[in-house]
């Protein structure tokens, strides 16, 4: 019996545990887009769903790529996932708020092929 609450005490902390990183990741995610593109308060309430959405999208990439050794397809889904939040963020964006949100997506792909350039030469 003692072994059976035991278990069932661990299960359930790992549910509840796992409930609060993905919140912890939502809020994450609405704060990112609040400081890149300087979202309101009505906006970053608008938001917060989408971006839960986005959790859940995440959680079911990595579980169905789980066993992918290449990691090519997961990478592409990952893109998807975060280019449909993107796009659906541009939806309640001002102009001027898009504008700073592609800027900030040109910077990161631009940081990242340098990455990726620095990494080819070793």
């Amino acid at each position: 019996m003692k072994k059976i609450i035991l278990t069932l005490s661990i299960v359930l902390a790992g549910i509840i545990g796992a409930n609060a990183q993905a919140k912890d990741h939502t809020t994450e995610t609405v704060e990112g887009y609040k400081k890149m593109c300087g979202l309101t308060d009505e906006q970053a309430a608008k938001v917060k769903p989408m971006a839960e959405n986005y959790m859940k999208a995440e959680e079911a990439r990595k579980a169905k790529y789980a066993q992918d050794k290449d990691n090519k397809e997961s990478v592409k889904a990952e893109a998807a996932n975060k280019e449909d939040l993107d796009n659906q963020v541009k939806a309640i964006l001002t102009p001027e708020q898009k504008t700073k949100l592609e800027a900030y997506r040109a910077k990161e792909k631009q940081e990242a092929e340098k990455a990726k350039a620095t990494e080819g030469k070793k």
